[in-house]
Formats: structure tokens, C-alpha cells, sequence
């Protein structure tokens, strides 16, 4: 499954996420963080790749504002039961997470909501992500050694590192930034050439 770290620092959010689809040795690359400009937010998913566009969309239609973004997590459970097309029924049928994080009206914020409890929180359970966030998870040194660096940001591409052991991660770690001026993104680690070998 997808990797998808989150860091909350005092005037932006980052959201690391790996590139990789697929399992073992069928694979595709695909972005899982989707920049949403206008709402100065970036919207992430662990899940069917095609969930990234349906709930960024689904997300995103009724808000003008980050803040907006909230209250549609609030209600995510009723605007995904509204889906009626069998391709949107099936790709919410699976268990995913959505992580939504932006700048606003009071500064840097980030969510984490799932339709399952793998995480130990209640399904469709709103999490206010406090300052880091690892999934997979990784080894609490580790986490602890990147979020509470002298550079956190600096740091960061070491949790996807990491989160490779899992067959389902890789192909590219892209660092999506929020501040306040804006959102960019780019590639912090090329894995598309390394050999991945997976014992089945």
C-alpha cells in the first residue's frame, strides 16, 4: 500500500508520498498527492489508485476554502454512500485512507480519515495530525530521528527509505509543500531504477 508521511512545521505542511501502484512485480507509477490550488491543499490517498481523483473531486466540490475542507471530512461517509456509478462503488468499497492538509485561518493543518480501523482510530474518525505522520509505519527511532532534526524537511525522503521493505512502495518519493504563497512538488528520490526483488 501507498506511503503517505505528513509534516506540520510552524508556516507550511509537507505531504511525502510514494509513486508505486500495484503489488509484487506488476507495477505501475502514478502520483498519490494531487495539489489543489485554488484551496491552497493537497489531497492524498492510500487505496485504488483511481480513488485519488474521485475523492479529490468529491472533495473539493463544495469547498472555497481549506477550511471548507474540514467540515467535507465530516461528512466523507454520506458523500461516499451518494456515489452511484459501479466504478466509484467499487473503488470506495475497498479500504483506503485520505490525508488532506493546507494552510488555513489558522495556519498549517492536516487530516487523516479512513473508512476502516487499522489505524486504531473509529472508522470515518476525523484525526487532526499534531506534527508527523508515517504509513506504513516505520521504527519509532527512525521517526523520531527524522521528525525532531535540527532539519526535519531535510529528513523527511528518509521515512519512504524506509517504508521500501513494504513491496507496495516505491518508484519515486514526491515531496508536496504547502505555505502560504503556495504549493509545489517535486521528486526528492528517483527509485525507478532500483531492483526491487519480492519473495512471495
Amino acid at each position: 500500500m501507498t506511503a503517505i508521511n505528513v509534516l506540520k512545521l510552524a508556516d507550511s505542511v509537507h505531504v511525502l508520498s510514494d509513486g508505486r501502484a500495484g503489488d509484487g512485480f506488476a507495477h505501475s507509477l502514478v502520483p498519490k498527492a494531487m495539489p489543489i490550488p485554488h484551496l491552497n491543499a493537497v489531497v492524498a490517498t492510500r487505496g485504488p489508485a483511481r480513488l485519488l481523483g474521485l475523492m479529490t473531486l468529491m472533495l473539493c466540490t463544495k469547498s472555497i476554502a481549506f477550511d471548507d475542507l474540514r467540515g467535507e471530512l465530516g461528512q466523507l461517509k454520506w458523500i461516499c454512500e451518494q456515489q452511484s456509478e459501479p466504478w466509484q462503488i467499487e473503488t470506495l468499497a475497498a479500504g483506503f485512507d485520505v490525508v488532506v492538509a493546507g494552510i488555513g485561518s489558522k495556519g498549517p493543518a492536516a487530516y487523516l480519515i479512513s473508512n476502516h480501523g487499522l489505524h486504531g482510530l473509529k472508522p470515518w474518525h476525523v484525526f487532526d495530525i499534531p506534527y508527523c505522520l508515517a504509513t506504513p509505519v516505520v521504527d519509532q527511532g527512525l521517526l523520531e530521528a527524522v521528525c525532531w532534526a535540527d532539519d526535519p524537511l531535510a529528513e523527511f525522503p528518509r521515512l519512504v527509505d524506509a517504508q521500501r521493505a513494504e513491496p507496495s512502495v516505491g518508484g519515486f518519493a514526491q515531496l508536496t509543500s504547502i505555505t502560504a504563497e503556495g504549493i509545489s512538488t517535486k521528486l526528492v528520490r528517483d527509485y525507478r531504477d532500483a531492483v526491487q526483488v519480492v519473495l512471495r
